[in-house]
């Protein structure tokens, strides 16, 4: 019978988190380089239609109300950057129990089925489905979405546990303090005041979770790319007939 399998490409998943403080850090380089601050200040100029609206200090206040706007742009650009880190944690889990249920579906009998009948699936879905595979496949997808949901160290906590992998503790605080100020920038428009050094340590938190994935992933066999943590490993899909 043929296998279907579903990668966990965690090498993909580190260089987005990476791409996703990088991004920042080049801005805040730019913004807080007072040279390339002058530049940008010079570039700007004012002009008067009327001789009377003219003030002899306009074209100065005119500037740095320029350079006060960027600066204070850099909070913006930095609760962004957060949600999208994020954001990458999210999806890199939800692939990463995908992958787990389908090289392991029993794995998914706690997510799958109402929540007065864990484990139990319908006989109108799996006919549906046409084959085995696809319904797997299908039952998977559910079934990740389930097993990733909520507190981010409650979902990263039911990896660990299927896996029996030992977690470090420090990883769980870090996870948890930038989802609380996640959930209030989407939720409540919160505009924290977050730095190059917060930032820096919330691409490590999510770092060091995705590396924990990839250690979970290597022990369970699931094919996907690891070089990340482990240089030269790549679990490749194999077909059966």
């Amino acid at each position: 019978m043929k296998m279907i399998e579903e990668e966990f490409d965690g090498d993909h998943w580190a260089w987005k988190a990476l791409e996703d403080f990088v991004a920042f850090k080049d801005i805040y380089e730019y913004v807080t380089n007072q040279a390339a601050m002058d530049t940008h200040k010079d570039s700007v100029s004012y002009f008067a239609i009327r001789s009377q609206l003219h003030h002899p200090n306009s074209n100065s206040d005119l500037r740095n109300r320029a350079e006060t706007s960027l600066k204070n742009s850099l909070n913006h650009f930095a609760a962004q950057t957060l949600v999208s880190l994020c954001t990458t944690y999210e999806v890199a889990l939800k692939q990463f129990f995908k992958s787990l249920f389908i090289k392991h579906p029993n794995y998914m009998h706690d997510y799958v089925g109402s929540k007065d009948g864990r484990g139990t699936i319908h006989l109108k879905d799996l006919v549906d489905s046409g084959d085995y595979l696809s319904f797997i496949s299908s039952l998977a997808e559910t079934a990740s979405s389930v097993a990733s949901r909520g507190k981010y160290t409650e979902s990263l906590k039911r990896a660990a546990s299927l896996c029996k992998y030992e977690q470090s503790e420090v990883i769980f605080d870090g996870i948890e303090e930038i989802q609380t100020i996640r959930n209030r920038i989407v939720h409540e428009k919160y505009l924290p005041k977050l730095g190059i050094g917060d930032l820096q340590s919330s691409h490590s938190a999510v770092s060091s979770v995705i590396e924990s994935l990839c250690h979970m992933g290597i022990k369970k066999k699931l094919p996907g790319r690891y070089t990340y943590v482990k240089p030269e490993t790549i679990i490749v899909m194999v077909e059966e007939n």
